[in-house]
């Protein structure tokens, strides 16, 4: 066990019926060589075996803190709960379905401790099959100095988003709104993290992020994608709030003149990058009219399936 009292990584493991990897994903957090870590897990009433799995880790390592909820949430409030209650210096989202290598959290708070103007540290990340082969290879460069590349890179290209479930600096967390509460939110909070500074990479693939069917971005419908991530069930221009909330993002963040301009420039070009536009007259037919929702959704997934949307991390 760590020798402070106080950890300096919190590693917060939001979870719902996640049986199948959770065990994996525990062994993994377990076996880091940098030990000074908590591991709070918020268990979204789940109704498999997830309950049993966390009870008999949490008996056996007094840094796992687990709680359950008597109704599910939604995975983005379920999200920020645990992100609320870190204590720690740095702050990490763990998956019940990916996994870290022994070293990366040992190298990512390095890397932030010699970096104080970093707000977040992601390594190489290798993309995996349900069996574990390997997919692809993430490489994101989000170090720009300027704050405006930094947020070009974010909502101008498609974007897998892995690194929100890098190691996060808690008090540059605490700025942002976390989660914004409708599907896709983890690229809004990404995006207000990049205009409060750079993120750091590990040049090594030390992260394991899963594709398997079982993944929200896969399992979950269109039509039900809102109601699975947020307690509240009414209906949103998903994408027009996405916009907006980048807007607003600006505002905060981004002192008047040269840079904030630049910025906003962004936002204009946004509306004429991955189809945005249509996406969101999509989002409002289906708000708006919803006897023609169910062909607008398959719509959607028939344009997703081609790889115009964006990917989301669980």
């Amino acid at each position: 066990m760590p020798s402070e009292t106080k950890p300096k990584v919190s590693i917060g493991l939001p979870v719902y019926n996640g049986s199948k990897f959770l065990a994996e994903a525990f062994q993994s957090a377990l076996s880091q060589t940098y030990d000074n870590f908590e591991l709070i897990v918020s268990d979204n009433a789940s109704t498999d075996a997830t309950a049993d799995i966390c009870k008999s880790f949490a008996s056996k390592d007094g840094r796992i803190t687990y709680h359950r909820h008597d109704r599910n949430m939604g995975a983005g409030p379920n999200h920020n709960w645990v992100a609320r209650r870190a204590s720690g210096k740095y702050f990490k989202w763990a998956s019940d379905d990916d996994l870290m290598e022994p070293q990366y959290l040992e190298k990512c708070v390095a890397a932030l401790e010699r970096a104080p103007d970093a707000v977040l540290c992601q390594s190489v990340t290798r993309i995996v099959s349900e069996s574990g082969e390997s997919i692809a290879t993430h490489l994101a460069h989000l170090d720009s100095a300027r704050a405006s590349d930094r947020f070009a890179a974010i909502i101008l290209k498609p974007h897998w988003c892995v690194e929100v479930l890098g190691v996060i600096r808690t008090s540059a967390l605490a700025r942002t709104n976390l989660e914004a509460d409708y599907f896709g939110g983890d690229k809004t909070l990404l995006a207000e993290l990049a205009l409060l500074g750079p993120f750091l990479q590990v040049p090594e693939p030390l992260f394991i992020n899963r594709d398997h069917p079982g993944r929200s971005m896969r399992a979950v419908p269109f039509h039900k994608r809102h109601e699975f991530h947020t307690s509240n069930k009414k209906a949103r221009v998903v994408h027009w709030a996405l916009y907006t909330d980048y807007w607003r993002a600006v505002g905060r963040h981004v002192a008047a003149g040269e840079e904030r301009l630049r910025c906003y420039a962004h936002l204009l070009r946004w509306w004429f990058t991955n189809m945005h536009a249509l996406r969101v007259s999509l989002d409002l037919v289906c708000v708006t009219m919803p006897g023609v929702a169910a062909p607008m959704f398959r719509l959607r997934q028939l344009y997703h399936s081609r790889g115009i949307g964006s990917s989301r991390t669980d």
